[in-house]
């Protein structure tokens, strides 16, 4: 049967329609940040600004407080960001495109350097971004081949999207956890059998500063591996398990010169891990041809291992020990920006 000229107008006019969903951001802060420096890039965003809805939750507890901000969202999808997570121009056309497969129920992209400051701000952002400094993780901080299936080692929340009516359904983030809020959800989602998938898009990119100090960069490798920990406790995974062999890692080290009076092999898989260094710091070199750089990005890679394994074994003892210090549950949900 032949199609008359008004039915090829209606064909037409669905196949131009954009796939452009109601999107709820949801953004933890402190109590007494006013503006966070996230908000500024939302002017510059290429996606209706009537189909976007920004909502701040004011507290001390990030899961809670994204929770109760997904309470009072009306988008079709939630997306996460930091406060000072700076969007990019194309971030939410090129995360929320994949949503047309009904299978795919989460979307996430790489956090990409600002400008650094620092020689520690360059160099972190080199370590972050090669295998040798966290295997899978590094996609996170690079953007790396095309738009993919991923697990839930590979995405992180401050650059991440769900279907609002998934998150709903598997009961939100489990609020104790901090960091590490993600994988565990990410994982629980994964587990239930359905066929969801969650979507690596690396064009869906942000923008973040990196750790400026040596110090503050081991504080937060520190406190991914606590992370780690409390999530194994509440919601084991294969990841998991693969994570907390790395505590190995500082007890070999430590005990490396008593192992050497029993056999000589002993400072054999000392030899490997420095052979690795070296030959990631010289590939490192030949990308940005900077000694200093380099020399920098070789001093961090023993930093990084040793401080997510160290953070492990203090949240597996200490903090079994004495407990966590109780924070305040108090959130304040302000929406800065309503649909239309």
């Amino acid at each position: 049967m032949q199609e008359t000229p008004a039915s090829l107008d209606k064909n037409t006019q669905l196949q131009e329609t954009p796939f452009e969903p109601l999107v709820s951001v949801v953004i933890p802060t402190p109590p007494d940040m006013e503006k966070p420096s996230a908000l500024a890039a939302f002017e510059n965003l290429d996606y209706p600004k009537e189909k976007i809805e920004v909502i701040l939750a004011k507290g001390h507890q990030p899961a809670l407080q994204r929770n109760l901000a997904v309470g009072e969202a009306k988008g079709d999808i939630i997306f996460f960001l930091d406060d000072d997570s700076i969007a990019q121009a194309n971030l939410f056309r090129a995360n929320i495109s994949s949503y047309k497969n009904e299978k795919v129920v989460g979307v996430g992209g790489p956090v990409l350097p600002l400008e650094p400051k620092t020689t520690v701000q360059a160099a972190t952002d080199l370590v972050f971004a090669s295998i040798f400094g966290d295997f899978r993780g590094c996609m996170k901080y690079a953007k790396r081949g095309a738009a993919r299936t991923v697990a839930e080692d590979e995405l992180i929340l401050c650059n991440m999207s769900i279907r609002r009516n998934i998150f709903e359904e598997v009961g939100g983030f489990h609020e104790t956890l901090y960091p590490n809020e993600e994988n565990a959800l990410l994982y629980k989602i994964l587990t239930f059998g359905r066929g969801w998938v969650f979507m690596y898009a690396p064009e869906a990119a942000i923008r973040r500063a990196r750790p400026e100090t040596v110090g503050e960069f081991a504080r937060k490798i520190f406190g991914y591996g606590t992370g780690r920990l409390e999530q194994t406790l509440v919601r084991p995974s294969p990841v998991c398990i693969l994570r907390l062999s790395t505590v190995l890692f500082p007890l070999y080290w430590l005990l490396l010169p008593l192992m050497a009076f029993v056999t000589p092999w002993a400072g054999a898989p000392a030899a490997l891990y420095i052979a690795g260094d070296l030959a990631m710091t010289a590939r490192i070199w030949r990308t940005v041809r900077s000694l200093k750089l380099s020399l920098a990005a070789f001093a961090l890679f023993p930093v990084m291992h040793i401080a997510y394994p160290c953070g492990i074994i203090w949240a597996a003892t200490v903090r079994r020990i004495f407990g966590r210090r109780p924070r305040e549950s108090d959130v304040e949900i302000v929406k800065v920006k309503e649909f239309g």
